[in-house]
């Protein structure tokens, strides 16, 4: 008797945790952009900081790991990927919702006309095994992915939204054609029949207070999978919500960019993310995390409320219940609940994120973007820098001054100026001719400052011993000057 005691009383407090859970979801759906710590407009981007790397102060841009500040970092643009992910809350839900409701529009009544007169089960059961005969991911992505190379943007969201909710109607119509084609085989609905009853009575009068739950319990099921398939289809960069195009790297060759939502919806989140997954992981895991967080609600409240159904007496605790509008406690707890939500969107006030230490100035901007471009530049060109200046010393080694002399630049009008070599450049053709030394390798390049960038020259001495020269290049191919040379 006790074992059966505490299995009711966890079960009941299973389903008071699900309705609970679920109306935290409902809240955040609803008022997510209301209670999100930073807007999602320009004024509340955070495009650069200050941080402590190595020990040392450097400015870095976005995005930011997940900090104090930005509890699930930022992405691209600066913008805190909490907002996002509250603001995109009721696109989201919204979306899957108004798929869910638009296939049951469309469901209900094929199902139960066709299970209630017999007309069109066939037809619905071929419909239905061609539509689930292979995955919803794998009959959707490559029809959209032919269709992306030929619609406009804004046309082919249209035709995944339709995709979408057609490829769902035929599995429920059949499943409510089934049962509602069960019940009309009893007697009273024969009898019903008998007297005269027309279909749409039948369906309403005597189908639908038997189906009630049914239908309940499908809908939540079939919410939970839209819900499921926005994830399939985003990882494949297929999702409802727009967005923007932002350019991620500008001095890569080609530039690198990337499609990212303007209303924080979490499919369009999950497909950038999944892009970014080696490079900055928290972007991914926290839009997956709410993603994942409402299936799980939504599954929970569906498997506690057929619970509730089934066994009834365990929930209702007939000594202490009362009805709703004589509960005291909980109408207090409603209106202080309510009062409490009215207070939270009334006075909040969205905060710009502040910058780390100093104000970050335009010059401090300008000079980073200066070192990133550099470094960019640098990534792109020096295995180009580094071939031009080997070649350049193996020519020296062979003591082919002509081709040596072609790598280096010449400004106009000075086209014949290296016909013969210039002390420094003779000085090292005859050390590595006489070999007195000989050329290894070339080093990591490194900015020298004036748009030059420096590539080390290791060479070893008859004797055993080791130099290090310097050639300076700028344009690809070009050399600009050497510095250093044999010291014997």
């Amino acid at each position: 008797m006790v074992n059966l005691q505490q299995a009711a009383a966890r079960d009941r407090f299973q389903y008071k945790l699900a309705w609970f859970l679920l109306l935290l979801l409902i809240f955040v759906t609803v008022f997510g952009s209301m209670i999100a710590p930073h807007g999602i407009t320009d004024d509340f981007k955070m495009t650069y900081d200050y941080q402590i790397i190595d020990g040392k102060r450097q400015m870095v841009s976005a995005p930011f790991p997940p900090t104090d500040k930005f509890w699930l970092g930022t992405d691209h643009r600066g913008y805190d990927m909490v907002s996002l992910l509250l603001h995109g809350a009721k696109y989201t839900i919204g979306f899957a919702l108004l798929i869910t409701m638009l296939r049951f529009c469309l469901a209900l009544p094929l199902g139960m006309y066709a299970g209630t007169t017999g007309r069109g089960m066939s037809a619905i059961n071929s419909l239905q095994m061609m539509t689930t005969a292979v995955p919803a991911l794998l009959f959707i992505y490559p029809m959209m992915y032919s269709l992306n190379q030929v619609l406009k943007k804004g046309d082919a969201t249209q035709i995944l939204f339709l995709m979408i909710i057609l490829i769902g109607v035929f599995p429920l119509a059949r499943q409510f054609s089934e049962r509602s084609h069960y019940y009309s085989g009893k007697l009273y609905i024969s009898a019903s029949r008998t007297m005269g009853a027309s279909t749409s009575r039948v369906v309403f009068r005597h189908l639908m207070p038997h189906l009630r739950p049914e239908i309940l319990f499908a809908f939540l099921t079939d919410f939970v999978q839209v819900l499921f398939l926005i994830g399939q289809l985003a990882v494949v960069n297929l999702f409802l919500g727009g967005g923007e195009r932002v350019t991620i790297d500008p001095d890569a060759m080609p530039p690198i960019s990337y499609l990212m939502t303007t209303s924080g919806e979490w499919g369009a989140l999950i497909a950038y993310g999944s892009k970014m997954m080696r490079q900055y992981p928290w972007i991914l895991c926290s839009a997956a995390l709410f993603m994942g967080a409402a299936i799980l609600i939504i599954s929970n409240f569906s498997d506690q409320l057929q619970k509730r159904l089934a066994r009834p007496y365990i929930y209702v605790n007939k000594k202490t219940y009362k009805p709703l509008v004589e509960n005291n406690k909980m109408l207090a707890g409603i209106a202080v609940t309510c009062v409490l939500c009215l207070s939270l969107i009334i006075w909040h006030e969205y905060e710009p994120p502040q910058m780390a230490g100093e104000n970050i100035t335009a010059d401090d901007i300008q000079r980073y973007k200066e070192m990133k471009e550099q470094k960019s530049y640098l990534n792109y060109y020096a295995p180009k820098f580094k071939d031009t200046v080997g070649l350049f010393m193996t020519n020296l080694t062979q003591n082919r001054w002509t081709y040596s002399a072609s790598a280096i630049y010449k400004a106009e009008g000075q086209e014949n100026a290296f016909d013969t070599p210039p002390a420094e450049y003779q000085a090292w053709l005859d050390a590595l001719v006489s070999k007195k030394y000989y050329y290894l390798d070339t080093g990591e390049v490194a900015p020298a400052g004036n748009g030059e960038f420096s590539v080390p020259v290791k060479v070893k001495r008859a004797d055993g011993g080791e130099e290090e020269w310097t050639v300076f290049v700028k344009v690809p191919n070009y050399i600009i000057r050497i510095t250093g040379g044999p010291k014997q």
